[in-house]
């Protein structure tokens, strides 16, 4: 008996430092390469929600590297990739603009006319969904589509709203605003892989008292005038 006992407090010890161990491992989630500008707010918000539960996290650019969830994603999510918990907390809004220049701010417009002629960034798959059937000019960068914009080549640019301040930031100085309201609007929200289901209590309970509090809305306020950096692993 007194060896039984012995052996179960030892199962018992190395049990509670396994978990020990496992709560100071640094969780892995991927970044979501299509909205990748709008990375550092997520990782803002997540990295507070985390280390209130005990948990390090950074952010990986890797495909192949072994992940604990994603970042940010769209909703449908988890109906592309099993295994996967959403966590019902909009983390941050990808809002797609219509950009024009300054002088034309107060003219009414309706996105999607035929006589806009509306550039976007390559690759930007948000942007593109919604130009088809408008004239549109494809540019490799955002400093050439403003660019154009302001020699008047290009009535609109379609751009989500961080993808510019990041890539364009000076170029939006210049006489270039952005109509209201946005052309759309995409709630992205985090993903959890299902082996750490435990956490989601935990995670979605600081999510949504960030949100009662404003606290997300406020570091995406901040965010907006100076975006931050994302560690990656």
């Amino acid at each position: 008996m007194r060896g039984f006992w012995s052996k179960s407090l030892m199962l018992a010890a190395f049990l509670f430092a396994a978990q020990l161990s496992h709560a100071e491992l640094p969780l892995v989630f991927k970044q979501n390469q299509q909205h990748q500008s709008y990375n550092a707010l997520a990782y803002k918000v997540l990295q507070q929600v985390y280390q209130q539960a005990g948990y390090e996290i950074h952010a990986s650019k890797k495909q192949s590297i072994r992940h604990d969830g994603y970042l940010i994603s769209p909703r449908d999510r988890n109906k592309e990739y099993h295994g996967y918990i959403r966590i019902p907390v909009t983390i941050v809004k990808v809002r797609l603009l219509a950009f024009t220049q300054q002088r034309h701010k107060n003219t009414p417009y309706q996105y999607g006319l035929m006589s806009n002629r509306v550039a976007v960034v390559k690759g930007s798959t948000l942007a593109e969904r919604y130009t088809a059937g408008v004239v549109t000019y494809a540019m490799d960068n955002a400093e050439g589509a403003f660019f154009q914009l302001r020699k008047n080549n290009v009535d609109i640019v379609l751009m989500p709203e961080f993808e510019a301040l990041v890539q364009a930031g000076s170029q939006l100085r210049k006489g270039i605003v952005a109509l209201s309201p946005a052309v759309t609007e995409i709630a992205m929200y985090h993903y959890v892989h299902k082996k750490h289901s435990h956490l989601i209590p935990v995670i979605k309970r600081s999510l949504q008292k960030m949100e009662r509090e404003q606290s997300i809305m406020a570091l995406q306020q901040t965010t907006q005038k100076n975006l931050g950096f994302v560690p990656s692993v």
